[in-house]
C-alpha cells in the first residue's frame, strides 16, 4: 500500500475497497468473528470526520426521498431534516459524538438496527436496518466522491 496522493479522495476510495474486500473474506471466519457492524461503523466514522468541510458544502440539497433510489427503503430517516445536505451534516454530528446505538430485536443479541442520535437536542437522525446500513455507507461514500470531483 502506497502513500496518499490526494488524501480525502483516496481515503474514500480505499474505504470502499476495504468494504468490498471484507465482503469477500468474511465468510472465511466463524460467524462470531465476523465484525460487520464494527467495520461499517469505523468506515462511517472515517468518512464523516476525514473529509474537509468544503466537501460538505458542495453536497446538493436533494430531497430525502432520493435515498430510496439507492435502496434505503426500510430504514428510518428523520423527515424533519429538509434535505440530504442537512441529513448528512446531522449524521456527521451524531457519529462524531458517538450518538450510535446498536439494537437487537431478539434475545440472541444480533444487531438488527443501528440508531443515530444527534447529541444536540437528542434528535433521532436515522435508524438503519442491518441490511441497509452497508448500502447507505456506500451511497454516502459515492456521494462524497461525486462532490469532490465537482469541487476539484
Amino acid at each position: 500500500m502506497g502513500n496518499f496522493y490526494h488524501l480525502e479522495m483516496e481515503f474514500i476510495q480505499r474505504t470502499l475497497a476495504l468494504l468490498d474486500q471484507y465482503d469477500g473474506l468474511k465468510e472465511s471466519f466463524p460467524f462470531e468473528q465476523q465484525y460487520n457492524h464494527t467495520l461499517l461503523t469505523n468506515c462511517l466514522l472515517g468518512l464523516v470526520v476525514l473529509p474537509k468541510e468544503k466537501i460538505f458544502e458542495h453536497i446538493p440539497d436533494q430531497p430525502l426521498h432520493t435515498l430510496l433510489d439507492y435502496g434505503i427503503v426500510e430504514s428510518y430517516i428523520n423527515p424533519d431534516l429538509a434535505n440530504t445536505k442537512i441529513f448528512f451534516r446531522r449524521l456527521r454530528n451524531a457519529v462524531a459524538h458517538f450518538g450510535i446505538e446498536f439494537i437487537s430485536d431478539t434475545p440472541d443479541y444480533f444487531i438488527d438496527r443501528i440508531r443515530f442520535t444527534d447529541a444536540v437536542g437528542g434528535v433521532l437522525i436515522a435508524e438503519f436496518t442491518a441490511a441497509e446500513f452497508p448500502v447507505f455507507i456506500k451511497f454516502f461514500a459515492y456521494t462524497l466522491l461525486e462532490n469532490m470531483a465537482q469541487v476539484g
